[in-house]
């Protein structure tokens, strides 16, 4: 997303995640989905479910090419650092 989109409970430009259609703050005031507006549990992944993807991603990163697993995994290390925030959007993990 390029430019901040406008949130429907504050009327600020501080939409910044795509589909979304409320600001986090607001949401979580309402506590409703910032998607869809809905008041719906949040359901977290657990334990199982997390292994089964990392596992996943793990086979992933083993097929790809040198060049491109060097970048993933510093773009991953990166990500996981307290304040390391990434601008580049052309790679999502």
């Amino acid at each position: 997303m390029k430019a901040p989109k406008k949130c429907t409970k504050c009327e600020q430009k501080t939409v910044k995640s795509t589909y979304h259609i409320m600001c986090i703050p607001c949401a979580e005031k309402e506590k409703v989905c910032p998607k869809c507006g809905k008041f719906e549990e949040i359901v977290r992944k657990t334990d199982p479910d997390q292994q089964k993807l990392e596992s996943e991603l793990q086979n992933l990163v083993r097929g790809l090419p040198e060049r491109k697993r060097r970048t993933f995994l510093r773009l991953i290390s990166r990500k996981e650092k307290p304040n390391g925030k990434i601008t580049c959007t052309k790679y999502k993990a």
